[in-house]
């Protein structure tokens, strides 16, 4: 199995192009999901959105047409052994010799899939081979080994700027690369915004339960955005109470390399959500419990999830998010544990004269949304200084 190649640049970038059946692009291209291959920075494929390709395909099986062209991507030390000029002095790639190492996908993956789907629910052999022989324009962006986030970019770029899918994933595996390709400037304070970023995407996607529970705002470009709060704010509001948890534990972070350095950075983000989680839970939402409004609502993947956020109250909103965030902080950095910090925020919490109806939109703490406000706003919760009474 050979393939006539064209290649060309892009300034300093280069990719091949080639046409290939769908049966042979199949088994040659692989998706990295992220948190699940290493380099990963894709979301799991989209069952309804494949289903709907593959419903086209059916529905039109001998007019059917996806003209745009499949992204992938290989190093290119990988791939050159395998390209060589035929008589006519035109270079063919010979995909049968390239074993174990797969292409990978850049964008695409719903459309391969989507064709996959259509061949496996058709019976006659002359309609699985009108499947099995379509054609896809391929480009084949090659990288060299210790630069592969030029894919990343490029998937960012396409799904941004063009379908406005979301990104978020990609977002979080661009820490993950920075670190591989020896672009991080390896610090505790780089470290900490690297674990918030982590963080804010687990509270928002992993803790079903939880009041962060899709109210942090991931991704600008998602068709469907969903929250209360951008994930720049919300990093910021926690990068402080993680700076102080690598104080207290018994770190090392900073002798650590490559993909150790990214899995101990997993594990503190659980670690620190699950204490986020905590103190909001079980104590901000069960003394300001008004303000957290149960509902159920369509993500981005089309599944149903819980939400607890109510735009009618600043609590969830980057005031209070800061302003909270930062007890919690200084909390842990007077503690010697994160549980000992738990229990001296929450008797904060418990104490303070601040009720639901001073969280409202538009009331007592309007206005305060600047550092300057945030302090005042954390005086009236610690009961250092009085609340205004007014009229909303």
């Amino acid at each position: 199995m050979k393939r006539e190649i064209f290649r060309f640049k892009q300034n300093s970038q280069e990719y091949i192009s080639f046409i290939i059946p769908f049966s042979e692009i199949h088994n040659i291209s692989k998706v990295l999901v992220y948190q699940q291959d290493e380099n990963g920075y894709q979301r799991k494929p989209n069952l309804n959105h494949i289903n709907k390709i593959k419903n086209y395909i059916l529905k039109n099986l001998n007019t059917f047409k996806l003209p745009t062209s499949i992204i992938l991507g290989i190093d290119k030390i990988q791939i050159e052994e395998f390209i060589r000029k035929n008589e006519n002095g035109k270079e063919e790639l010979f995909i049968s010799e390239i074993n174990n190492v797969p292409f990978r996908t850049v964008d695409g993956q719903h459309r391969i899939l989507g064709l996959k789907k259509a061949f496996e629910a058709l019976y006659k052999l002359e309609e699985k081979a009108l499947i099995s022989n379509f054609s896809l324009n391929v480009i084949t962006v090659l990288t060299e080994e210790n630069a592969r986030s030029v894919e990343l970019e490029i998937f960012v770029d396409i799904n941004s700027k063009g379908k406005k899918v979301s990104t978020d994933l990609a977002e979080l595996a661009r820490y993950n690369y920075n670190i591989k390709e020896n672009r991080l400037d390896k610090n505790i304070s780089s470290i900490a915004e690297h674990i918030a970023m982590k963080t804010s995407r687990e509270l928002r996607e992993n803790d079903s339960e939880g009041v962060w529970n899709y109210a942090i705002k991931f991704d600008i470009h998602s068709k469907t955005n969903i929250g209360i709060i951008g994930v720049s704010a919300f990093r910021t509001s926690i990068t402080g109470i993680i700076k102080n948890y690598l104080n207290i534990i018994d770190h090392g972070l900073l002798e650590l390399e490559d993909q150790e350095l990214i899995n101990a950075c997993d594990k503190h983000a659980i670690e620190i959500k699950d204490f986020v989680t905590k103190c909001w839970n079980q104590s901000v939402k069960k003394k300001w419990s008004n303000c957290f409004k149960s509902s159920k609502i369509e993500n981005e993947d089309d599944d149903i999830v819980n939400i607890f956020f109510s735009k009618n109250y600043y609590i969830q909103k980057p005031l209070g998010a800061k302003s909270i965030n930062k007890l919690i902080e200084m909390t842990v950095g007077e503690s010697n544990s994160l549980n000992e910090a738990f229990e001296k925020f929450k008797k904060v919490i418990d104490d303070s004269k601040v009720n639901s109806d001073t969280w409202k939109a538009g009331g007592v703490f309007s206005g305060l949304n600047s550092e300057g406000g945030f302090k005042k706003i954390r005086e009236m919760i610690t009961n250092e200084k009085e609340i205004p009474i007014i009229n909303i």
